[in-house]
This record gives structure tokens, C-alpha cells and sequence, in this order.
């Protein structure tokens, strides 16, 4: 799944150099790199997060494509994101930072966790219980471009093996 993804990243770039869609080029990111978010955390916020009550929804703010949720052509549903679909996830994320203040203190990440940790009230409820759950720490990783870490790699391949589906059966 993360090399497929991490495929899908390199045409990513190709294709959104010339695209009129989403061209992530246009646009400065203060967040982390498009190739860890690809391969780090597309995995997890995509299953954590998308589902089509919820961040799969293109109603909500911070709206969130993924394999089996909101997709930009129904057709694409099961298969890999497409390029134009990662691209406007990344945006959608780094939307959250554009005052540039200090990681911890990004509405994504503060939307996410429990108010008794120092979060915000989140209509979904709480995803983190604390800032040292794996996926809190993934994403507060790649949100301060520290994403090349070893820990930080660990934290989103820990956070995205808890949740991703068994499909072994």
C-alpha cells in the first residue's frame, strides 16, 4: 500500500505542474513535503479520518479523498488515489496552517484531540487521547517538515497499522 501510494506521489508532481485543477506548485506550503505526506500520512488520515460521514464529505472544511470514500470521479472508488485527489488532500491540510504559528498549536492537530489533552471540541469526538498517540505524533511530525525522522516514521507506520483493515481474510 505505501509503495503504491509513494508511486502514485511520483506522478504527482508531473501531472499537477500543468494541471488547472490543483496545482500544488501555485501554492506555498508551510507544512510538510507532498513525497512523506504521500507515503506517511495520506495512509492513515485516509482511513482515520475519511469516511463519507465525515471528512469525506465535500461539505466539510477539511475534506479528505480516499480509496473506499469521497472520491473526485465515483468511477476512481477502490482504486489508488489519483494524483489530482492527493494533491487536494495536501492542500486541504495545509489549508489549517496558514497563519503559520507553532505545530501544537494547528487546528488540525487541535480539532483531533481530547479537550482534557488541550484540544478543541471535534463533532466526531476525540481521535487522540494525548499528543503521544502515534498519529498525533505522525502528523504533528509532518506538519513541522520533520517527517524524515525515524521516530516520526515509526509513529505513522505504528498509527496506520492500527487502524488499516485486516485483509487477510
Amino acid at each position: 500500500m505505501r509503495l503504491r501510494v509513494a508511486t502514485l506521489l511520483i506522478g504527482l508532481w508531473a501531472t499537477l505542474a500543468g494541471c488547472n485543477e490543483t496545482n500544488i506548485d501555485e501554492v506555498p506550503l508551510t507544512v510538510g513535503d507532498p513525497v512523506s505526506f504521500a507515503t506517511d500520512v495520506q495512509t492513515y488520515v485516509g482511513y482515520r479520518c475519511s469516511s463519507l460521514d465525515c471528512h469525506g464529505d465535500m461539505g466539510r472544511t477539511l475534506r479528505i479523498y480516499s480509496y473506499r470514500g469521497l472520491r473526485l470521479q465515483d468511477a476512481l472508488r477502490e482504486e489508488g488515489l489519483s494524483p489530482n485527489e492527493l494533491g487536494e488532500n495536501l492542500l486541504s491540510i495545509a489549508a489549517f496552517d496558514s497563519l503559520g504559528g507553532p505545530v501544537g498549536e494547528n487546528q488540525i492537530l487541535l480539532k483531533a484531540l481530547a479537550v482534557s489533552a488541550g484540544g478543541m471540541a471535534h463533532e466526531g469526538g476525540a481521535v487522540w487521547q494525548s499528543t503521544s498517540e502515534p498519529g498525533y505524533r505522525c502528523l504533528a511530525a509532518w506538519l513541522a517538515q520533520e517527517s524524515a525522522d525515524a521516530n516520526a516514521q515509526a509513529a505513522c507506520t505504528e498509527a496506520t497499522d492500527a487502524i488499516l483493515p485486516d485483509e487477510s481474510n
